[in-house]
């Protein structure tokens, strides 16, 4: 559905585009063509009216566009008509090439609200001309009857609003598709998502205890609920979750960060919520956006209008604890949001990761626009899980509240184990080593790698943003 509203956007562009560029073009066609008797007279005359004056050859004379008209009319006084002619049908003449000019920049920037404008402007201008040329008997007449520049306005005018309704429609269907597709997004970047295949989409929206989507958040009293039962669609209520999306410091640099305070009876592993932009963003509030697309190499893939916003907050914390700032990142895009980004947003969906207590992990979403729960799976998954594989027990099986086992085949072994500090780390490498795993070591405090007698090599790493140690194990070749 994605890629297919893409491609009709491409097309209702190209299209109110191309329609825009005849506006333009109109403005040099015939406008008006002589008649078959006139034509006939103008061939055989070797002088016309225009042609000292104006220098307008006799075929000319036989087809004159809007931009003829403009010549004609600037040198009314040495032509025999009044002054007055130039000061009103020389701009009412030259409107329609600039109001076309205008259409087509806004057409080619995709704003299809002001392409609108300005087409139906155009198209209003030239049926006053329409109306004033029949009124004065200019054309049709003896000599002139309509030519085809008349017709390429009026169709290309109608073509471009309506490729420039059809591109606001699409948008709309684009937001709404995303707002309904969303938990299907989550899924793919939840921790559940990489703990445990199974698990199905989470999605969600906001703390319930939140004042708006612009800073941060007023956190609520809620202290969790006492006697929860895991794996119920609202195990954990989302006002049970005091997030704040405001800018923190994190790394030296100022960036739009989200943060939590876990006041449910269980300990969570991920909160990520989504932000769609609100149906009432203007192209004028998008150009928050221009600075995602200032390099060409690097610009987002998608228009403007399908820019979002997601938190993802990987830490592991327990009932009570709060969660340090991570920061957001803007989708499709290689730039970080900004707050003024942010502000454009509404909330839309949350997913939650959390531990049930049972030793089984589970995923929750909070829709906010339908204020509705649901869970991926009743039943849960377990949270720690090991290998017997032979090349598993090169290892010492990790100790942790949460463990995944994200590969194992032959000559490789991969995990992930949640809920560890730093100071958990140096342990498990010593124990990697009186293993065998010391030679070609290199190291430093939070990763380190080495190989053991047999070709096997060892890689850990420690990480702060979801409080995990990574472990890979294989052959080297």
């Amino acid at each position: 559905m994605g890629d297919k509203n893409v491609q009709m956007k491409t097309i209702a562009a190209v299209a109110g585009m191309v329609a825009a560029a005849l506006l333009v073009v109109a403005f040099f066609l015939p406008y008006a063509s002589a008649t078959p008797e006139f034509r006939e007279g103008l061939g055989s005359l070797s002088v016309n009216p225009y042609s000292e004056t104006l220098g307008m050859s006799n075929d000319e004379i036989a087809d004159l566009s809007l931009l003829e008209y403009a010549r004609i009319y600037s040198a009314a006084g040495n032509l025999g008509m009044p002054e007055e002619f130039a000061a009103v049908y020389v701009p009412l003449t030259v409107a329609p090439a600039v109001l076309g000019v205008l259409t087509l920049l806004f057409a080619a920037l995709r704003k299809p609200i002001p392409a609108t404008v300005f087409s139906a402007v155009t198209v209003a201008m030239v049926s006053l001309l329409n109306w004033d040329f029949e009124d004065c008997g200019v054309i049709p007449s003896d000599m002139y009857d309509w030519g085809i520049a008349r017709w390429v306005y009026l169709i290309a005018g109608v073509v471009v609003i309506a490729c420039a309704i059809w591109q606001i429609v699409l948008r709309r269907q684009a937001r709404k598709t995303r707002k309904g597709s969303a938990m299907r997004r989550i899924a793919t970047t939840l921790v559940a998502a990489a703990l445990v295949a199974t698990l199905a989409a989470c999605g969600g929206g906001a703390g319930q205890g939140e004042s708006s989507v612009a800073g941060t958040q007023t956190p609520n009293s809620a202290q969790g609920s006492v006697g929860a039962v895991p794996g119920e669609d609202d195990s954990i209520k989302i006002d049970e979750i005091d997030w704040v999306v405001d800018e923190a410091v994190i790394d030296g640099d100022r960036k739009l960060a989200m943060s939590y305070t876990n006041n449910s009876s269980f300990t969570i592993l991920e909160l990520r919520i989504e932000f769609n932009q609100r149906e009432d963003v203007t192209d004028e509030d998008l150009a928050a956006f221009d600075d995602a697309y200032a390099d060409p190499d690097w610009s987002p893939s998608v228009e403007a209008t399908e820019l979002y916003i997601v938190g993802d907050n990987q830490h592991f914390v327990e009932s009570g604890e709060e969660a340090g700032p991570i920061a957001c990142s803007l989708a499709y895009a290689f730039t970080g949001p900004t707050l003024e980004q942010y502000e454009l947003m509404e909330r839309n969906v949350a997913g939650i990761v959390y531990l049930g207590g049972d030793g089984k992990l589970y995923c929750e979403y909070y829709d906010f626009l339908n204020d509705s729960y649901s869970q991926s799976s009743s039943n849960g998954v377990d949270a720690v899980e090991w290998s017997e594989s032979d090349i598993s027990k090169l290892v010492p099986e990790i100790d942790a509240p949460v463990v995944n086992v994200g590969s194992d085949d032959d000559d490789r072994f991969v995990f992930n184990a949640y809920g560890l500090t730093l100071d958990d780390f140096a342990p498990y490498v010593e124990k990697c080593k009186e293993l065998g795993f010391t030679e070609d070591p290199s190291e430093d405090g939070d990763w380190y790698t080495a190989t053991n007698e047999d070709g096997y090599e060892i890689w850990l790493n420690y990480y702060a943003e979801t409080d995990s140690i990574y472990g890979r194990i294989s052959l080297e070749e």
